[in-house]
């Protein structure tokens, strides 16, 4: 069985970058695998 993860970062952490960079290190610390990245910009309407 395959387990999976989905973290999503509000525009407001990750502005200089810093805590985003915690949040994946955290991520690579307990040994998940991260298997894809991306930064999107979400339009207003589809994120309310």
């Amino acid at each position: 069985m395959m387990n999976g993860l989905l973290s999503s970062l509000k525009p407001d952490a990750v502005a200089r970058r810093y805590v985003g960079a915690r949040v994946i290190r955290t991520l690579l610390d307990v040994d998940i695998k991260i298997v894809h990245f991306e930064e999107i910009n979400v339009m207003r309407q589809f994120a309310e």
